[in-house]
């Protein structure tokens, strides 16, 4: 077959975003920060748009009762005062709730704990009184990953900073002295192993475990232990016990230097009047959108302008209102579809997890009329503050399966009844998958094993074979 080339002409149909269409959509699932970082951006890049946290200033245009014998420039005028008019209606139609309202300060809501760099820092500055060692400890406090650990090897380190292999290792061995105990270790034996010396106690069955049997330990086998060791599945118990109370993640409960703490500020407010869902949107420190003085200014005492410059400020000005209704848009459709989501799982909030009901995305879009990935864009990054708690909008979605009186039952309430029975078991006769879903069928859940194995997978829990314990 002999090939070659050829121009030709194809009339074909394909699905495009225009950057309007596209802005829309970022504005639409943008949070709130993001959404305040958005408008910040937008009214740097159209020098028309000016913004502030607070309405009211700026908002009102006066009337002007000269004409302009240029009928393009009065059309402008009437546009942005038509655009003025617009951003000043219903500025307080969506309700809010003012931080200075709330009960106590701000350093209530949000305080800071130490890092984890800063409290090894100043414990190591405190026992160290070499130079050259404090300039290592402060390479290694800084290459600790998020457990504590350390993963860079030690002659790396010494050719990187141009020191002896001795003096790195006398660093690292006065850092793994430190609190928490455990920080610096280079895998898990280590690290439990510096927890278990610095106890100074003869265990010589946890350090057989620790420094040859891990695996058998993670994987529930005490009789491979037992033959190694000569030690009984009573001894085995209670050497796993106490090693079980060491501490594998040493940097637990601290904030790495590069972590930075995260605070959760609700788009929706949630309550209930006479049991009805009330939903209010959060718009505090929402940005109030006005033209610049200066441009506005220009336009009604349009002297001199070109028709460039007209046809400039009209295309800013069709931006500025765009933007402006998109935001509109996003609120709209916040309050729409939490409304719908609120209505639906109203149980929750007095029956908690078992009154949650199946809900899929496909659910709410049908009953709000919008299309399957507005109602995604929506629920993901919006969070309400309910009288539950706060709560992500896309916590309240989960499959379900069908009772035996036809109810359907949220995936999220199986899951609590398999965790609560795994929780209550004999430790040394633990639950299988298929007893479990004998359990879940006697309260009228036809469920089965396999479906119990990807629950209890999903949910972090190991198997019977693994929970078994021996005494």
């Amino acid at each position: 077959m002999k090939l070659h080339q050829e121009l030709a002409a194809r009339q074909i149909q394909t699905l495009k975003l225009t950057p309007q269409l596209q802005q829309a959509v970022k504005i639409l699932q943008a949070s709130r920060q993001e959404l305040e970082e958005m408008v910040e951006q937008e009214a740097l890049e159209n020098p028309v748009l000016d913004w502030q946290k607070s309405a009211g200033e700026g908002s009102d245009i006066p009337e002007t009762e000269e004409k302009s014998e240029d009928p393009q420039k009065e059309d402008l005028v009437e546009y942005v005062q038509d655009f003025e008019r617009y951003v000043g209606e219903d500025q307080d139609s969506w309700s809010s709730v003012s931080l200075e309202e709330q009960e106590g300060g701000f350093e209530e809501w949000f305080s800071r704990p130490p890092s984890l760099q800063e409290t090894l820092q100043q414990q190591y500055d405190l026992s160290c009184d070499r130079e050259l060692l404090k300039k290592i400890g402060v390479y290694l406090i800084a290459s600790l990953d998020s457990r504590g650990y350390l993963r860079e090897s030690l002659e790396r380190i010494a050719s990187a900073l141009m020191v002896d292999m001795e003096d790195v290792k006398e660093a690292l061995a006065l850092l793994q002295s430190l609190e928490p105990l455990g920080i610096g270790a280079r895998d898990l034996k280590e690290c439990l192993q510096i927890q278990l010396w610095a106890q100074k106690k003869d265990l010589p069955l946890v350090e057989a475990i620790l420094e040859s049997h891990l695996e058998d330990l993670a994987a529930n086998r005490y009789r491979e232990i037992s033959k190694a060791t000569g030690a009984d599945f009573d001894q085995i118990e209670k050497a796993v016990a106490y090693i079980r109370s060491l501490n594998p993640r040493p940097a637990s409960g601290f904030l790495l230097e590069s972590a930075q703490p995260e605070s959760i500020t609700p788009d929706i407010f949630l309550e209930f009047k006479d049991d009805e869902p009330v939903i209010t949107l959060n718009d505090h420190l929402l940005p109030n959108l006005f033209i610049n003085p200066w441009y506005r200014e220009r336009i009604q005492n349009a002297e001199g302008m070109t028709k460039e410059e007209l046809g400039w400020l009209k295309q800013k000005l069709d931006s500025a209102m765009w933007f402006r209704q998109c935001i509109e848009k996003r609120n709209e459709t916040i309050l729409l579809i939490a409304d719908a989501i609120f209505n639906i799982q109203a149980d929750f909030f007095h029956a908690g997890v078992k009154g949650l009901k199946p809900l899929t995305l496909a659910d709410i879009a049908s009953r709000v009329e919008r299309h399957e990935a507005t109602v995604s864009r929506v629920v993901n990054g919006k969070y309400a503050l309910t009288p539950s708690g706060i709560f992500e909008l896309k916590f309240f979605f989960s499959g379900g399966l069908k009772s035996d009186d036809g109810e359907m039952v949220s995936s999220r309430h199986i899951r609590e009844i398999l965790q609560k029975a795994i929780e209550e078991e004999d430790a040394r006769r633990p639950i299988s998958d298929q007893a479990l879903s004998q359990l879940l069928k006697a309260q009228g859940i036809d469920i089965a094993r396999r479906t119990v194995t990807k629950y209890r997978e999903m949910m972090g829990i190991p198997s019977s074979s693994r929970r078994k314990k021996y005494v």
